[in-house]
């Protein structure tokens, strides 16, 4: 059952056969079945395409010595393509200025800004995955039995489903209960909404250069870069009505506070009795840890016989005039970066550098270091509306990214011995200085249930990794054999303090939904790699 992934669900009240739904617990405790989460019932082959045009044009133009305008524009279209679908991300536009001026004309000084807006195109993830139509399957399956009628579970704590004869899982056919099933296939795809368009930035650039007698130039710089749209898939259901049994239907688009994808879910929080208008029971609701959030119903779902939201209720992939209440996918950079920087000459060159910087965001992009998702453009950021129950955290929080560095320093320098006994020897240096990345505390997710999914606490809630610090150096030595050419050993030594900072470690707060804390949690997991060192002999001829 690899390609496939289950989680424990009360049963309807239909099933009537404690086999196929076992007792929880005792032969008195609820019902249970297995519902199917993940899922591949497509062939492993897949066709997909993409077609990617460009066109730029850029204008320099120059007022007197003192100062330069820039100015371009770029258009850019990409196309997907799978067996059954084909989606044009058109009329991407990124224009670009920019504004030099030398305040002495002696090309020695000059005062910069640049404006631009940036495209990035979508990997072919999405094309192989959603154009093609990977017959995911959400069902419910009979759960084994014990004699006595309760759960029976597999000696390592796993529960293997037992499959009815209609549908095939890894191409075997059972017997199981199955009281609905939602089958993707070329009549339901998950479609790209209309004007749909791909993600793009947008950067502010300002600095100052000047070159000091002798080579070398300092220079200051200020970026500030902005992320202004994202592609994602989204769902129209609140995490607490999927888990009642409240189909998800994805759509590709542009996630924003004001996107208008579905129907808006009706819910009410309650306690005590359901309240009479309730049309889908979603019950008490736990987090990962446990932690009780309350009860709420739907109060305008709508399922036919198929399992598919009704057109016009809850969930329902088209546009109902309000806002679905997607947040703002947001991520910013900003940095202050001061260099020093001689090129070779005098037999020695040296580079000088430190930034000062800040990534805060609740996006990270087309890759998720937390969880490691490289799904790009069909994340499960989006898959949920935020409901009301709050079962998705701190999710959409903005806060420090996980790549955040606020310091990073670096300083590389080289010298070539000039002298007869040494000549042609030179040696180098490099050393580099970095504050650590945030901690987060991050638990499973309350649906698909995948670990390090959720952040509690805020990001960053935890503070920082230690900073980290590193000396490398190097030597080498030319010889010249006449008009054989040239042979240069080397020998590059890479942390010779033989430092062994922590550079990471796990942020994993549970060992699954429900299942317990992780006595791992915050421990080590990766560390600076340890002294190592090369040599080389090369020959140019």
């Amino acid at each position: 059952m690899t390609s496939a992934a289950f989680y424990l669900a009360l049963a309807p009240a239909g099933c009537t056969n404690t086999q196929l739904c076992p007792h929880y617990g005792t032969a008195k405790g609820p019902q249970v079945y297995l519902r199917q989460v993940r899922g591949v019932y497509s062939s492993q082959q897949v066709s997909s395409n993409e077609g990617y045009h460009a066109a730029y044009a850029n204008d320099s133009y120059a007022i007197g010595r003192h100062v330069t305008l820039n100015a371009g524009l770029r258009w850019e279209q990409e196309r997907l393509g799978g067996p059954n679908q084909n989606f044009v991300f058109t009329d991407n536009w990124s224009p670009r200025l920019g504004v030099i001026v030398d305040p002495f004309g002696n090309h020695k000084s000059k005062a910069f800004f640049n404006w631009g807006r940036y495209t990035q195109s979508l990997p072919t993830d999405a094309a192989i995955r959603e154009l093609n139509q990977e017959l995911d399957f959400q069902a419910r399956w009979g759960a084994p039995a014990n004699p006595d009628g309760t759960l029976k579970t597999n000696a390592d704590g796993t529960i293997a489903p037992i499959l009815d004869s209609a549908h095939l899982l890894n191409g075997q056919a059972g017997t199981g209960y199955q009281t609905r099933a939602i089958v993707a296939s070329p009549s339901t795809l998950e479609l790209f909404a209309p004007g749909t368009k791909l993600n793009f930035e947008q950067e502010y650039v300002g600095g100052l250069e000047y070159e000091l007698p002798g080579g070398m130039v300092v220079s200051a710089r200020w970026t500030d870069r902005q992320l202004q749209r994202a592609v994602e898939d989204m769902g129209g259901a609140s995490p607490e009505g999927a888990n009642a049994g409240l189909p998800q239907v994805f759509v590709i688009g542009n996630p924003s506070p004001s996107a208008d994808y579905f129907v808006n879910e009706q819910e009410e929080a309650y306690t005590g009795a359901t309240p009479a208008n309730c049309t889908l029971d979603y019950g008490d609701q736990t987090d990962a840890l446990g932690n009780d959030l309350g009860s709420a119903c739907g109060l305008n779902v709508n399922i036919d016989a198929n399992g598919n939201p009704v057109p016009g209720f809850a969930a329902y992939p088209a546009p109902d005039g309000k806002p679905d209440g997607f947040a703002q996918p947001k991520r910013r950079y900003q940095a202050l970066e001061i260099e020093a920087n001689k090129n070779f000459s005098h037999n020695f060159m040296v580079r000088v550098n430190y930034r000062f910087a800040k990534l805060n965001g609740n996006y990270e992009g087309l890759f998720r270091n937390d969880n490691g998702q490289s799904d790009p453009g069909i994340s499960s950021l989006f898959d949920f509306t935020t409901g009301i129950l709050g079962l998705l955290g701190n999710q959409f929080s903005v806060g420090p990214l996980n790549t955040d560095r606020r310091d990073v320093g670096n300083l590389y320098g080289s010298y070539t011995f000039p002298q007869k006994l040494f000549k042609n020897f030179t040696v180098g240096t490099g050393l580099r200085g970095q504050s650590g990345t945030p901690i987060n505390k991050l638990v499973s997710h309350p649906v698909y249930q995948n670990r390090g999914e959720i952040p509690i606490g805020g990001r960053g809630s935890l503070g920082r990794l230690p900073s980290t610090l590193q000396l490398d150096m190097n030597g080498s030595y030319t010889i010249s054999i006449r008009d054989k050419g040239k042979i240069k050993v080397g020998l590059d030594m890479f942390n010779v303090t033989d430092s062994r900072f922590i550079t990471n470690n796990n942020q994993w707060f549970d060992t699954g939904f429900q299942t317990g804390l992780d006595p791992t949690f915050r421990t080590p997991t990766t560390f600076q790699r340890a002294f190592y060192a090369r040599t080389s002999v090369k020959w140019d001829f």
